[in-house]
């Protein structure tokens, strides 16, 4: 390997990363984590966080697909900061002059070493299908970021040449060291200047993700490692005591001498930059101050990394804060041992994503208070709370440019959905076995709206059928915001409940042939199955939400019935019984998702009695039904059945509030308490 100090002698060497130094400072940037999409607080662009004194590294997050994007291109996102680009033809790279500038500025005028991180919560291609084809893929990463070779390489940031790739897996890789270690020799083989390879594993040993690379198979300059989402995190730390039980920092101090490729890596310790940057592990800097000490005592120390540079600005303070404790000279001694080890750890479902910010409202900057009762409180004097903005509707229920998928979107409740969506700003695709009907659709209501309506015929009760779906959604959009699972259907037939014996009642809801089998399976595979798996199937795309508005903002919508809720059958228990099942297939989603850390959410609406082609029996031209409001005068408390206004109200609550999960939000007119549910 090329010498760290001939290569720092060289004209073109960046002199942002120190190796040899231990007050680095990395901080990623490139998703807006903390969330705002406008103001001082939503992410700037590259260049300002460079002119920061305190930053000496910044990786830029992320390229999440390498071999996957359209047209073979790789595929970046940058959140916000990608609003000024454009996208090659015919492929999904984006072309990003401010960009480019802004790396040259943060390299030539402020000695920053700019990075780009690989993969990512979002990165799902799962590795390379041999050694040879992962080469292959690292010769055209280095060809479409490394130094510009021909006109005929598609180059995001044109001229502009990156300091170095970062390897940032959250899940397990095929070949993963064949493509690091190609791209390791490719940044050898030019002397021009010094390149950095990375990787940013979890603190759990071995890392699970990366261990491919880690162990010993790829050499590495720096591991940024994230100390926070897990039980070895910087939260774990016990001040005082040498021997620390969970926190593991010694071990992968061991790790350099004992395994590594290159026994001088240097590791930083990863934090979270805010308390709604990572699910767990936020410590304040006056916290931080005696575990950076600690790891001072470590000869592979290098300083600090932390998630993200969005974060850190919002909270003040704390990155300046932490240049200065790595600036102490203050240290801790170590255990005498120089073997120890701390337990090594196993993956849960919580351990291996970054928590992105989960909402977008301004974050307290809190000082914490430690009173007699051992109690914490918190207060806060930070004026951004007196911030009015975050009230404005525009801002509460904002769908604008949002990518939404309605099932049974052409007509009743459906359709109230789709001009909620579309009249805001949204576009919204609504599919039905029906294409003419979606096309009146389209047609009598795209007429000056901000948003648009895009009709797709599809038979959502067929697997087959929803991939298509899916497929084609990708190929359109790369990603979806919102998915309104609201495609029902009820049985013609009604059933007899009523008995004057239990002889009677068998007859009627068992030995009537209306009562079928067939009944009860057809019901149940619009309403309950065609839910999981449009669900299930379209994890994937509305995971990549998060990469447009950060947070959880890919949501399913399922919509149920207070039919489900209620005691009665009212005379279709198979229907009753499949909207309940909705309701119960709603949480189980939640969960499921939850637990894997995914970020989206899943909700149900129950509504009451709504006009639609269900309740109504049919729709006119504009395909829009009516129920006469005398109807239910003396029914419900409202009086009167639900309009438009009532339901799309409602799923705009629910398609915006991303702290709303797992729930079922009844809107009936008050019917179900009137009738004591």
């Amino acid at each position: 390997m090329k010498s760290i100090l001939l290569l720092a002698a060289a004209g073109g060497a960046t002199a942002g990363f120190l190796l040899n130094s231990v007050d680095n400072v990395v901080t990623y940037w490139g998703q807006n984590s903390y969330g705002q999409g406008s103001g001082e607080l939503a992410q700037q662009r590259l260049a300002t966080y460079c002119a920061n004194t305190d930053i000496d590294v910044i990786p830029m997050a992320f390229l999440y697909q390498i071999t996957t994007g359209i047209g073979g291109q790789p595929v970046v996102n940058f959140a916000n900061q990608q609003n000024n680009c454009t996208t090659f033809d015919d492929t999904g790279l984006l072309n990003c002059p401010e960009i480019a500038e802004d790396i040259v500025t943060c390299q030539s005028k402020y000695k920053k070493t700019i990075l780009l991180s690989v993969g990512g919560a979002t990165y799902t291609e799962g590795g390379f299908s041999s050694p040879d084809i992962a080469k292959q893929a690292a010769e055209k990463m280095w060809a479409t970021f490394g130094p510009k070779q021909d006109e005929s390489t598609l180059r995001p940031f044109n001229s502009a040449v990156i300091d170095g790739f970062d390897m940032d897996f959250e899940t397990t890789m095929n070949n993963a060291a064949p493509f690091a270690n190609r791209l390791r020799e490719l940044m050898d083989q030019d002397t021009t200047k010094q390149y950095f390879l990375t990787a940013a594993p979890q603190c759990p040993y071995p890392d699970h993700a990366d261990n491919e690379m880690l162990n010993g198979s790829t050499y590495f300059d720096a591991i940024f490692i994230q100390f926070y989402n897990n039980y070895c995190g910087v939260n774990s730390f016990v001040p005082g005591s040498i021997a620390q039980t969970n926190f593991n920092f010694e071990t992968w101090n061991n790790w350099t001498r004992t395994v590594s490729a290159n026994p001088n890596v240097k590791i930083l310790l990863g934090v979270s930059a805010n308390t709604g940057a990572a699910g767990t592990g936020y410590l304040p800097v006056s916290s931080l101050g005696p575990i950076i000490a600690y790891c001072k005592q470590f000869h592979s120390f290098a300083g600090v990394m932390m998630w993200d540079a969005s974060q850190a600005y919002a909270n003040i303070g704390f990155l300046t804060g932490v240049k200065e404790a790595l600036l102490s000279t203050t240290s801790t001694p170590t255990s005498s041992s120089t073997n120890a080890t701390a337990p090594i750890g196993t993956y849960t479902s919580t351990s291996k994503r970054r928590v992105r910010r989960a909402f977008s409202t301004s974050t307290t900057n809190s000082i914490q208070a430690q009173g007699s009762s051992g109690e914490t409180n918190m207060a806060s004097d930070d004026a951004r709370v007196q911030n009015n903005k975050d009230f404005q509707l525009n801002e509460l229920f904002n769908v604008k440019d949002k990518v939404a998928l309605i099932t049974g979107g052409g007509s009743g409740i459906g359709l109230m959905y789709t001009q909620a969506l579309a009249v805001n700003g949204a576009k919204v695709y609504i599919c039905g076995r029906t294409g003419e009907k979606l096309d009146t659709v389209a047609k009598t209501y795209s007429q000056d709206i901000p948003g648009s309506i895009i009709p797709i015929a599809a038979d959502i009760t067929s697997k087959q059928e929803i991939q298509k779906l899916y497929d084609e959604l990708e190929k359109r959009e790369g990603h979806l915001d919102i998915l309104v699972n609201n495609a029902g259907i009820m049985s013609d037939k009604t059933i007899t409940t009523e008995a004057q014996s239990p002889e009677e009642m068998k007859k009627n809801m068992f030995d009537d042939d209306k009562n079928s089998f067939q009944d009860w399976d057809d019901i149940y595979r619009t309403n309950v199955s065609q839910c999981y798996f449009m669900s299930t199937c379209f994890i994937p795309l509305l995971a990549k939400a998060t990469q447009h508005t950060h947070g959880y903002s890919g949501t399913i919508i399922n919509v149920s019935s207070i039919s489900g809720q209620v005691k009665t059958s009212q005379h279709h228990p198979q229907y009753n019984a499949s909207k309940a099942a909705c309701i119960h297939l709603t949480r189980m989603l939640a969960n499921e998702i939850a637990q894997n850390q995914i970020k989206i959410r899943v909700n149900t609406i129950a509504p009451g009695v709504f006009p639609s082609e269900m309740t109504a029996g049919s729709s006119g031209a504009n395909q829009k039904s009516a129920i006469p409001k005398d109807k239910f005068e003396n029914k419900v408390p409202a009086a009167r059945p639900g309009n438009d206004r009532d339901m799309a109200s409602t799923l705009l609550f629910c398609a915006t509030n991303t702290y709303l999960n797992g729930q079922t939000i009844t809107v009936d007119g008050g019917y179900t308490l009137a009738a004591g549910m």
